[in-house]
C-alpha cells in the first residue's frame, strides 16, 4: 500500500473515531440532562387531592352489621300465618289437630323452620285474627304463648265455650310474614357465569337478576346477598346498592337503576332524581376509624325494594408508548403502583425491552426506557400529564404513585437513551477503530 492510501485510511478510522466519540458524549450529555417534558408535573409534585385513595387501608365489614337482630321470641304482626287448634271447635275431644304444611319458593318451605300444626289463620293488615263464635282478636305485638293466653281468656273466661282444666288450645307459626325483594347483580357468581370477550381480555359476568323472599327478622341485606349467591365476586364493586320501592315512583327507580348501571356515583343519582328516592349505599370494606355512611334501619328491605350489586366495569387502566396497547383492570382489593402495572403490563422496569421495532439493524435496547408518563383525568374535561423517573421510582417508594382507574400509562426513552441506542445501532463493531 502506498504512502498515501495509507494516509488516506488513517483520515478515514480517525473521522469515524471522531463520530463514535461524538455520539457517546451526545449521548452522555442527554442522560445527564434528563430532559424534561413540557407540560408534565413531577410525580412529588402532585396535588394530595389527584392521589389515588389507598385501598390496601380498607378493612372488610362486619358481617354482622349487614344483618338484624332476631327477638327470642317471635312477635306476630299482620300478615303472619298461624296455627290454632281449639278441641271441640276446630275437631272433635280426642282428635289429634291437623299438621300444617305451607310450601315455599319451588315447592320448598323456605320459610317454615319448625313443625306446626293447627288450623291455619292469617293475621290481618288491622293486626286481629278471627276464629269462629268469637268478635275479632288481636294479636298483633304479642308472642305465641302470649296469644295462646288470650285465646284461653276469650274462650274459657269470656264466651265460656270451653271448661277452665279440660281446654286444649295450640298455637303455633306456620309461616311468618315475608317480603319479596329484587336483587339484581352485575358479578360473577359461582353458579355459571357467562363468559365473553373484551378485546385483551375474557371478563366472566352472570349478570343475574331475581326475585327473593326473605321472612320476616331476615329481610336485610344480609340475606338477600346469601340467598342471590353470596358476597359480590371480584369483577364487583365491594359495595351494595338499596333503592326504597316506598320512597321511589316506577319511574325514579327506572332512571336510579340505569344510571348506576352506567357507574354513576350515589350523588349523582340523587341529584338526577331527587333526594327522596331512598337510595343508600351499603360499603363492604371501609377505612378503620370511618364512620359507617349507612344507619342500621338502612340494611332492611322490604316489598319491592331493590337490591343491586354494581360491576367494575370503569376499573381498568390504559398502556401505550413501548408497552402493548391494552386495556388492563385494576385489582379490586389491593392497591397497583406504577412499576407493578407495567410489570402486569409485561414491561421491563429493569432491563432491555422486549421490542425491537425501534432498532432493528444492531444490538440496540441496550439502554432500558426509564421514563413513565401517566396521564390521569379528573372531572369531566380535566387531565394532568404526571412524569416519573423509573430509576427515580425504584429507590424512592414516594415515586411510585398509586394507579388509579382510567389512568394512561406510557413507557418512553429519555432522549439520552434515544440517542445511545441508536449510537449502538448505526456503529459498525466489526471496525476496529485502533487499527492503522
Amino acid at each position: 500500500m502506498t504512502p498515501l492510501a495509507m494516509h488516506i485510511d488513517r483520515t478515514k478510522a480517525t473521522k469515524r473515531s471522531n463520530q463514535f466519540w461524538a455520539w457517546l458524549a451526545l449521548g452522555l450529555l442527554c442522560l445527564s440532562s434528563g430532559c424534561v417534558l413540557r407540560g408534565t408535573v413531577p410525580a412529588s409534585q402532585v396535588p394530595e387531592n389527584l392521589l389515588a385513595p389507598r385501598r390496601e387501608h380498607k378493612v372488610s365489614l362486619d358481617l354482622a352489621l349487614l344483618g338484624q337482630a332476631k327477638p327470642h321470641d317471635h312477635l306476630v304482626q299482620p300478615h303472619d300465618t298461624l296455627g290454632i287448634f281449639i278441641e271441640d271447635l276446630f275437631g272433635g275431644r280426642g282428635e289429634l289437630p291437623a299438621f300444617a304444611y305451607f310450601p315455599g319458593n319451588n315447592g320448598a318451605s323456605a320459610l317454615i323452620h319448625e313443625p306446626a300444626v293447627g288450623q291455619p289463620i292469617r293475621v290481618a293488615a288491622d293486626g286481629t285474627i278471627r276464629l269462629p263464635l268469637a268478635d275479632p282478636i288481636y294479636v298483633t305485638g304479642l308472642t305465641l304463648n302470649q296469644v295462646h293466653d288470650r285465646l284461653r281468656q276469650v274462650f274459657v273466661n269470656q264466651r265460656k265455650l270451653l271448661v277452665e282444666g279440660k281446654d286444649n288450645i295450640m298455637v303455633s307459626l306456620i309461616r311468618p310474614r315475608s317480603h319479596r325483594v329484587m336483587v339484581i347483580r352485575e358479578d360473577s357468581g359461582a353458579a355459571g357465569p357467562a363468559f365473553t370477550r373484551d378485546d385483551t381480555r375474557i371478563v366472566s359476568r352472570r349478570g343475574s337478576a331475581e326475585v327473593v323472599e326473605l321472612a320476616t327478622y331476615e329481610n336485610d341485606v344480609l340475606h338477600a346477598l346469601v340467598n342471590s349467591g353470596g358476597l359480590p365476586g371480584l369483577d364487583g364493586l365491594d359495595e351494595v346498592w338499596v333503592l326504597r320501592a316506598r320512597s321511589a315512583n316506577e319511574t325514579q327507580r327506572m332512571q336510579a337503576m340505569a344510571m348506576l348501571r352506567d357507574g354513576k356515583t350515589i350523588s349523582d343519582v340523587q341529584e338526577c332524581i331527587g333526594g327522596s328516592a331512598g337510595l343508600h349505599r351499603i360499603p363492604l370494606r371501609v377505612y378503620p376509624h370511618e364512620p359507617l355512611p349507612f344507619q342500621p334501619q338502612d340494611v332492611l328491605l322490604y316489598d319491592n325494594d331493590i337490591v343491586f350489586v354494581p360491576p367494575r366495569d370503569n376499573e381498568y387502566f390504559l398502556t401505550g408508548g413501548l408497552l402493548n396497547g391494552a386495556k388492563i383492570p385494576l385489582p379490586r382489593d389491593h392497591d397497583v403502583d406504577v412499576l407493578e402495572a407495567i410489570a402486569i403490563a409485561n414491561g421491563h422496569i429493569d432491563g432491555p425491552v422486549a421490542i425491537t421495532s425501534n432498532f432493528v439493524n444492531g444490538p440496540g435496547n441496550i439502554f432500558p426506557p426509564s421514563r413513565v408518563l401517566l396521564v390521569r383525568r379528573w372531572g369531566r374535561d380535566q387531565q394532568i400529564k404526571i412524569e416519573i423517573d423509573i430509576k427515580e421510582a425504584i429507590n424512592n417508594p414516594r415515586e411510585r404513585l398509586i394507579i388509579q382507574p382510567g389512568d394512561l400509562v406510557i413507557l418512553k426513552y429519555t432522549p439520552g437513551e434515544i440517542a445511545m441506542n441508536t449510537m449502538f445501532n448505526i456503529v459498525n463493531f466489526n471496525y476496529n477503530i485502533g487499527n492503522p
